[in-house]
């Protein structure tokens, strides 16, 4: 769509949309998710869940970051590592995950499509990198990456071990645990969530502070000799 930042790279709807300025999904739901009706052990608040219930408005929240763009679309299928295949194609949050040694895992050179290459890198240490994560916290941050795959939680989440129950970045790792409850993401979830392209406001906006504008389109224009045989001159703007 003409306002995407990255050319050949999903948005999830709601981003999209957003980005836009415009409703480019119609009639259809920007963000789906269903809840189990059936489970016996939810708490519905308010307040904090009690000892031996999974808090249901955390959950929620959990969900809407996935919808938000704090999802995936790598994967390990057979033991071959691919980007996206349905849809096809890197997803914006992809953009900002790397090797501990920097490298993209959109390297199609050392990563190859369909390759065992990037099923390991998928099974290993993989981080988070982006200038609203290092504004809040710092740095990169790990995601989830067990050995083997797990479907549904490889990749697309923090790992747990840092970001345990009971600290506001929990939210976005694979697992609740029982009576945890978190009302709004912490300093790392803001700073993904601006990484894959919101605008922060409110508490996410306090948490992470405001960014450095970016350039979204330069124009250059010749100012030096043309033809010529040694320098010219450039002029962006």
């Amino acid at each position: 769509f003409p306002a995407a930042p990255t050319r050949d790279v999903w948005y999830p709807a709601a981003l999209a949309d957003a980005l836009s300025g415009d409703d480019l999904n119609g009639d259809a739901a920007d963000i789906e998710a269903s809840f189990n009706s059936d489970f016996d052990d939810w708490h519905f608040g308010p307040g904090p869940a009690p000892s031996g219930l999974y808090d249901l408005y955390t959950v929620v929240l959990h969900e809407l970051g996935h919808g938000l763009g704090l999802i995936g679309s790598l994967e390990v299928d057979d033991g071959l590592g691919y980007v996206g295949k349905d849809p096809e194609g890197a997803f914006s949050y992809d953009l900002h995950t790397q090797t501990p040694t920097g490298v993209s895992l959109l390297d199609s050179g050392r990563f190859p499509e369909g390759s065992v290459a990037l099923a390991d890198a998928l099974q290993e240490e993989v981080r988070f990198v982006g200038r609203g994560v290092a504004q809040a916290v710092g740095g990169s941050v790990p995601l989830y990456m067990p050995r083997p795959w797990v479907q549904g939680g490889s990749y697309s989440h923090l790992d747990e071990e840092p970001f345990a129950a009971g600290t506001p970045d929990g939210l976005m790792t694979p697992f609740i645990a029982r009576s945890e409850t978190i009302a709004e993401p912490g300093p790392v979830v803001c700073g993904m969530i601006a990484d894959v392209g919101w605008t922060l406001a409110g508490r996410c906006a306090e948490l992470v502070g405001a960014l450095p504008q970016t350039v979204s389109r330069v124009t250059a224009t010749r100012r030096g000799p043309n033809p010529f045989t040694g320098t010219t001159t450039i002029e962006l703007e």
